[in-house]
């Protein structure tokens, strides 16, 4: 076996040398800095598509990993790795023709950030070695891929793919195309972080020793007080970050990227319709409108006393639901109003005197008000912005016992809904 991985690597070492060059001429022009990819331990999940050349078959190798990173330098990234997969088909890998249900890995590859810092997301391009064991051999690969790091704090998680392939002068034809997702942490130290000053933790500009002025996140805070060396922060937090400026660290708010009181856990007030105006203070919560209108689309105010005016002049034959002629100026108010304003939303509202049986005054109501409702929704307007009303003679203005207090009785009420 040792043999054989002697001929492999004296195979591949010349593409090899030929990725490495731009890492190592990289790591060199960076050798002075002292911002580095912090040293991570994590597991993860894999899901890898094995084809052998000479087969247009295509078996799928989830597995295990269990994985380790760290800096070499600012922008150069160590991943070292082991992962055990699993296939329910056998694989065909061998130039004898032995096959396997399971395989063994372990890797390494050099990663180069594609940003110049370490930021919330970390984008690099990977190549390196990975000797697999398989059917009690070992084959050796080349690994070329790209990936990305999602930084939280101290948790990062990281997903990745490429292709795995022998070189073409080896016996082993075949290749794998994979797909990784790993979660990895970095231990904490536990140091105390005292709340500082900001004179304090302001970086001074005058000083020269780098290793007194580390500061990772390049937010002004160096990492030796820096409660979140890896996210841009402010000094009030001890350099921990609050995206939305509501004065709560985002470590503590339910919202981090929406304004909110401290009350609600840095959460905005409720506002169904999302027109900037908490529901608890808007007379239209499902109507997008305008602070001017307490949250509505129109002047709710002045409209309920206009409607509130003009109702009084809708009237009837008696004991009818015909409208007289003389309120036809007082719905064409009300067409012209719904016009003005598309999302007015109108309540009906028919009533009776005492005349007559409870009964009958009740159905007598309901069809005054839908006269009037009728009558706007001829005039185009959906039967969705009407809503029709009736109480009979349950809810009378004035006594039934004078003829003044019996008209004031017989009535249609509109409001805004």
């Amino acid at each position: 076996m040792g043999k054989q991985l002697q001929i492999h690597l004296r195979t591949i070492r010349w593409p090899l040398l030929a990725l490495a060059c731009p890492l190592l001429l990289q790591a060199q022009n960076e050798r002075t800095e002292t911002r580095r990819f912090p040293s991570l331990l994590g597991a993860g999940f894999q899901v890898q598509s094995f084809r052998h050349f000479s087969s247009e078959n295509t078996t799928l190798v989830p597995g295990i990993t269990v994985d380790y990173l760290t800096g070499l330098s600012p922008r150069l990234i160590l991943h070292g790795w082991s992962g055990l997969g699993f296939s329910s088909e056998a694989l065909h890998d061998m130039p004898e023709g032995t096959s396997s249900h399971s395989l063994f890995q372990v890797g390494a590859t050099v990663g180069f950030m594609l940003t110049p810092t370490i930021r919330k997301w970390i984008p690099t391009a990977q190549a390196g070695i990975e000797p697999s064991l398989f059917s009690g051999e070992w084959l050796l690969r080349m690994s070329i891929g790209a990936g990305v790091q999602r930084r939280f704090n101290n948790v990062f998680l990281g997903m990745h793919g490429g292709l795995r392939a022998a070189p073409a002068s080896l016996t082993s034809q075949s290749y794998y195309l994979n797909f990784t997702i790993t979660g990895l942490t970095r231990k904490k130290t536990g140091t105390h972080r005292p709340n500082l000053s900001a004179q304090a933790l302001r970086l001074n500009a005058g000083q020269t020793n780098r290793s007194t002025t580390l500061d990772s996140d390049q937010d002004g805070i160096v990492d030796s007080i820096d409660a979140c060396p890896f996210q841009p922060g402010v000094v009030e937090f001890n350099g921990c970050p609050d995206s939305d400026e509501d004065g709560i660290p985002d470590a503590l708010d339910q919202c981090p990227f929406q304004k909110g009181p401290l009350q609600l856990n840095g959460c905005p007030a409720p506002d169904k319709d999302r027109d900037g105006i908490p529901d608890s203070a808007d007379r239209c919560p499902e109507i997008s409108g305008f602070a001017a209108y307490e949250g509505c689309p129109y002047p709710r105010a002045a409209l309920d006393s206009f409607l509130g005016t003009i109702s009084k002049t809708i009237q009837f034959e008696t004991g009818s639901d015909h409208l007289l002629s003389s309120s036809i100026g007082t719905l064409q108010q009300l067409d012209s109003l719904m016009r003005t304003y598309p999302g007015l939303r109108l309540v009906i509202a028919g009533h009776t005197d005492n005349a007559g049986s409870p009964e009958r005054n009740l159905l007598l109501s309901r069809r005054r008000a839908d006269a009037v409702a009728q009558w706007l929704v001829r005039r185009g307007h959906t039967a969705t912005r009407l809503l029709v009303e009736f109480f009979g003679q349950t809810v009378p203005v004035a006594s039934n016992a004078t003829a003044n207090g019996k008209s004031a009785n017989r009535r249609v009420v509109i409001r805004v809904l």
